[in-house]
């Protein structure tokens, strides 16, 4: 008997895209916001979502143990700054998660410090940072 293989989210897979099965979308939920604006985007972004999210995974696991900050995700993806955020959210959401901040920051455009995020297989917890 052949086991269902699974997407990122848990879900039976429903595509295949570059040799991997990834989703069409991720678990349904309320949009963050009640208000029309953010149900019209969760609406639109909704087909795409699961695709994006698999995207920045694929991105943060190419990096390795060096991670990157959602800004870096946005410079190197092209993908919008929000749209990632709400993807790193979908990523850190199963139990376990599949991505995990690391002890690290590096600096955000605007000097802030910026989370550096990391594969769960990546994550080096008490590492030095260099």
């Amino acid at each position: 008997m052949s086991e269902t293989q699974r997407n990122l989210f848990g879900l039976p897979a429903t595509r295949e895209t570059g040799g991997r099965h990834l989703a069409a979308e991720p678990p349904a939920g309320p949009p963050a916001n009640a208000n029309p604006q953010s149900q019209a985007a969760a609406k639109a972004i909704g087909p795409r979502a699961g695709t994006l999210a698999a995207r920045v995974f694929a991105y943060l696991d190419g990096r390795g143990q060096h991670g990157a900050t959602n800004y870096e995700i946005v410079e190197d993806t092209g993908i919008l700054l929000q749209t990632v955020c709400g993807r790193i959210a979908d990523l850190r959401r199963p139990s376990p998660p599949l991505i995990v901040a690391s002890d690290r920051t590096r600096p955000s455009p605007n000097g802030h410090a910026a989370t550096v995020w990391v594969t769960k297989q990546h994550a080096t917890y008490g590492v030095p940072k260099p």
